[in-house]
């Protein structure tokens, strides 16, 4: 979990400087790409996906 975060804010970081500095927008592409594939596989940790959070 706590690597699932990490990513994340790499992810952000990333992005947010490649959009920051326009000769390098591909960059922020491939980190806003990353962030959304991150998280999307976070609510998979622990072998459970879904919303089975009751």
């Amino acid at each position: 979990m706590v690597l699932s975060i990490v990513l994340l804010v790499l992810w952000l970081i990333v992005a947010i400087v490649g959009f920051a500095i326009m000769s390098v927008l591909w960059i922020g592409v491939i980190g806003v790409v990353l962030f959304v594939a991150t998280a999307a596989i976070v609510p998979c940790d622990g072998g459970r996906c879904g919303g089975d959070t009751l």
